[in-house]
């Protein structure tokens, strides 16, 4: 295991901004640990707004839908709302900043009584369809499952990017001994479930802020 090596478990592009800390003399490995497939879908009647967990959703939903002026619209944080105008040339009208307790109030107070379309992954862990304000309306759109087949390199700085990725990093290594950083709140929170470790995360999930989470961390 070497103290130099770090992991993310997502697929970094070439510009990443975790590739300036080989300047300092560290290694970056990023991908996912998960298969995704996407699906065939269709959609149902009668639904007044659409809220996207994720820019795998929007990408894949507005592949066959065109954006509507009659519907509202809410994405999850920053990085999904760059991912839905540049969709549909709109901004989202609600976006998500970090706080989901924040956000999932004013869910409830613009779209009281809205039939919510919620396309997600098949292994979702619907925290909006537990609103009462709101009847959600899920509609799986891709199949997200861990890769077993992937070799997840040993490294004593782990930075994981989802529940599911959470599970599949712990079904191959070993907390102990190691720095593990959450994205947000809920990997935070599955990591606390599984190890019972209390592990710093993001308040904005994105990885901007996943990265100077690290940063200070290492200074």
């Amino acid at each position: 295991m070497m103290s130099n090596h770090i992991f993310i478990s997502r697929a970094l592009s070439k510009d990443s901004i975790f590739y300036r800390l080989e300047k300092q003399g560290y290694v970056i490995e990023g991908h996912s640990l998960l298969s995704i497939d996407l699906l065939d879908f269709d959609i149902p009647e009668n639904f007044d707004a659409v809220f996207f967990y994720s820019g795998i959703a929007i990408n894949h939903f507005f592949s066959s839908q065109a954006y509507s002026s009659d519907l509202s619209y809410g994405v999850m944080g920053k990085a999904s709302a760059l991912k839905f105008k540049t969709q549909t040339g709109h901004k989202a009208d609600i976006i998500g900043e970090g706080d989901t307790q924040r956000l999932y109030s004013v869910i409830s107070e613009k779209w009281s009584g809205f039939n919510v379309l919620v396309p997600q992954a098949t292994h979702s862990i619907q925290r909006l369809e537990r609103l009462k304000t709101i009847n959600c309306l899920s509609l799986p759109i891709y199949k997200n499952t861990i890769n077993s087949d992937i070799d997840i390199p040993q490294t004593d700085i782990v930075l994981l990017t989802s529940p599911l990725n959470v599970d599949a990093y712990l079904a191959q290594h070993t907390h102990h001994g190691k720095d593990l950083y959450a994205i947000g709140e809920t990997t935070a929170k599955r990591i606390e479930e599984l190890t019972d470790r209390l592990v710093p995360y993001c308040d904005i999930p994105s990885e901007e802020a996943l990265y100077n989470l690290l940063l200070d961390n290492l200074t």
